[in-house]
């Protein structure tokens, strides 16, 4: 299954999903933007992702995420809802896709993930990144 089939599968099994009318879960990625995402996270995955809340959080508290990507579908949403607040209070961006399957499978997980982010952990890894992720953030500034 690749990442649009797991995109669409996700919503064909669960058709009152209303994230796009849900005031808590944004901003909420376009098509296209969800699509840049995840390919960045399918190119990164290997060093420079953490999986999960609890690595995402850590991440966050040490001042090493660059990017935080949050799964809309996320069930209990209440896994999540505390990096949105982390994230605001150490200025870290983030943005929600549709699909936490979809997230799932960039990451290299046969499961649906949470949460996931861009993470640096040395001056070389923050310039090799900078310029892809960079521009996603700028995106979702704008």
């Amino acid at each position: 299954v690749n990442l649009l089939q797991a995109t669409k599968r996700t919503k064909f099994l669960n058709p009152k999903m209303s994230t796009k009318n849900d005031d808590s879960i944004s901003p909420l990625a376009t098509p296209s933007l969800t699509k840049r995402i995840l390919t960045n996270i399918e190119e990164y995955r290997k060093r420079s992702i953490k999986k999960g809340a609890n690595e995402v959080t850590k991440m966050i508290n040490r001042g090493k995420a660059m990017l935080v990507v949050l799964a809309a579908d996320c069930n209990p949403i209440e896994i999540i809802q505390h990096i949105p607040v982390l994230c605001n209070d150490k200025d870290v961006s983030y943005i929600y896709i549709e699909s936490g399957e979809a997230l799932g499978r960039a990451c290299g997980v046969e499961r649906s993930i949470a949460a996931a982010t861009f993470y640096y952990d040395s001056d070389e890894a923050y310039e090799r990144m900078r310029v892809n992720v960079g521009g996603i953030i700028n995106d979702i500034r704008t």
